[in-house]
């Protein structure tokens, strides 16, 4: 009998055999990696947002503070300068048009704040005028401004149109002679009032404008609305510090100032307030892609290698099986012994093992987890900032008033007044006077101002954790006193613009410090000189004549 024997061909692929199990596998490798990945770095994501959506906001509040006070330290300086021209006209003015204008341009000496002036008697009478309008034979008796400052002292009006019949505010002062009350009462330009009302903190896309408490338009808005009309925003109370609100795709913050009875609004666009929490998506997203791929090319590289090894478990078996079916096929040809039967035996015995083996290999194949860690977000902005500076007493140069004047008592007065600031600030003042310090003959009132703008600064500039010195040196026929910091320091382009009025690197500066003390100290016959070395600091020298 012609024995016949069919070989075994496993040279083919067994991969349709364990698709099954590559897919069970694939799909439980993918969700040990992607479900803690989500889970956790959902989490952090949604913590992560909160918080730089809370930042955020919180970073548009202090600019707003910051808004509401340079508004109002606007106003507030602007009724000092009409006050200390009101004290020099004192007792009763007899000024007549010319008087009227020579005070109009001291006023309006650098920057002109004011576009007329006036002088009205209790009776509503204009007695003195200076300025573009036909404006002296007109009574404000009736004004609703002119009996607001009767009876307050101090009165700065809403924008309205008047017998000029144009926008306008003013600000009016009162004062009391022996003929009665009689009221100084200039107008603002509203160009300039209307440039600082309508700039957007921080340099952000949006609008900005004020509105008094009926709901109109004090400032230009650039498209909610016209001046003077009625506003959006309608009937909201009084309340204290910053309040916002969502409105489709903007976020108003509105703040009430304190020197005039305006709420100041702010308009911006959320995706502009989030651009931080934005750039995170795009970062998150990118990470998530990132370790989406190398999770999937693990899992593929981890399950291919487990097939290829059951491919192989698979040949193994299918090779043994040859061998069994020849075994029995010899063994119904003869007589079995013993010898076949315990061969046999061991043959299945073997199978067994395999098998086990295979299974065990199956349960103790490790999976691989892959994980990428997200990456950290900044802790702390743009809080501001920076922190209020304190009002300047005065803004414009006037006209000297001189005296024997104590530089190093000055000096001391003002850090007096900076010195919870200071401290608060942790910035250590050095200072270095001779003993024979002599008096100069000066104004004290406009050289404590030339120091305070100075000092302020830089402060500003030193921020935190630095210090200041204040060294006095005698020349020949000067005082030169040096206000060194440790700041850092002014570009070597920007020094030659330094005393270029409403220049400012500051966001909340005015631009005005600097070419004040200049003019100050050239009425004062000293000057004002100012070095710099970029990341060492700044320091600004003050020389006054002796005597």
């Amino acid at each position: 009998m012609e024995q016949t024997t069919k070989s075994y061909d496993n040279s083919g692929n067994d991969f349709p055999y364990f698709r099954r199990i590559w897919v069970r596998v694939v799909l439980t490798l993918l969700a040990a990696s992607f479900i803690p990945l989500l889970v956790i770095g959902g989490g952090l994501y949604f913590f992560a947002a909160s918080a730089l959506k809370a930042k955020a906001i919180e970073s548009v509040q202090l600019e707003m503070v910051q808004r509401r006070l340079s508004i109002d330290q606007f106003f507030e300086e602007r009724v000092i300068d009409l006050q200390q021209l009101a004290d020099r006209l004192e007792p009763w003015p007899t000024a007549d048009s010319k008087v009227m204008e020579a005070g109009l341009n001291s006023l309006n000496q650098g920057t002109p704040f004011f576009s007329d002036l006036g002088i009205i008697d209790g009776h509503g009478r204009h007695r003195a005028y200076a300025g573009p309008y036909r404006l002296e034979d007109k009574n404000y008796l009736s004004a609703p401004w002119f009996r607001e400052v009767i009876a307050e002292g101090v009165h700065i009006s809403d924008v309205f149109l008047g017998f000029r019949n144009e926008p306008h505010l003013i600000i009016a002062i009162r004062k009391n002679s022996f003929e009665g009350p009689w009221v100084l009462r200039a107008t603002l330009n509203f160009s300039l009032f209307d440039e600082l009302a309508s700039s957007v903190p921080g340099e952000r896309r949006g609008e900005a404008y004020l509105i008094n408490a009926e709901g109109y338009f004090q400032s230009r808005p650039r498209s909610a609305g016209r001046l003077m009309a009625r506003s959006p925003i309608d009937h909201i109370a009084y309340f204290e510090g910053v309040r916002w609100m969502e409105s489709g795709n903007d976020i108003l913050f509105m703040t009430w100032q304190d020197r005039v009875a305006w709420l100041n609004v702010v308009q911006l666009k959320s995706a502009e307030i989030y651009r931080d929490l934005h750039r995170a998506r795009v970062v998150v997203f990118l990470v998530f892609v990132l370790a989406a791929i190398l999770i999937l090319g693990c899992v593929l590289l981890t399950t291919n290698s487990l097939i290829a090894r059951l491919e192989a478990e698979r040949r193994s078996l299918g090779i043994l099986g040859q061998q069994l079916r020849r075994t029995s096929y010899l063994a119904s040809s003869m007589e079995l012994s013993l010898g076949f039967f315990q061969e046999a035996k061991e043959t299945f015995s073997n199978i067994d093992l395999a098998a086990t083996i295979l299974e065990e290999q199956i349960q103790n194949e490790s999976n691989q987890e892959a994980g990428e860690e997200l990456a950290q977000i900044r802790g702390e902005v743009i809080r501001g900032k920076s922190a209020v500076e304190r009002l300047l007493r005065y803004i414009r140069p006037e006209a000297p008033l001189l005296q024997p004047v104590d530089v190093e008592e000055v000096i001391d007065d003002l850090f007096g007044i900076l010195d919870r600031e200071l401290r608060f600030r942790s910035i250590a003042v050095e200072k270095d006077f001779p003993p024979d310090m002599p008096k100069v003959n000066t104004d004290r009132s406009k050289l404590r101002q030339v120091f305070q703008n100075i000092v302020l600064n830089a402060v500003d500039a030193v921020d935190r954790n630095g210090h200041l010195r204040v060294i006095a040196d005698l020349l020949p026929n000067t005082v030169a006193v040096r206000i060194e910091d440790n700041g850092p320091g002014i570009a070597e382009s920007d020094m030659e613009k330094i005393f270029e009025p409403l220049w400012t690197t500051r966001h909340q500066g005015t631009g005005l410090g600097l070419p004040i003390c200049r003019d100050i100290l050239t009425k004062l016959g000293g000057r004002i000189l100012v070095s710099s070395v970029r990341g060492r600091g700044t320091t600004v020298t003050v020389e006054l004549p002796r005597s």
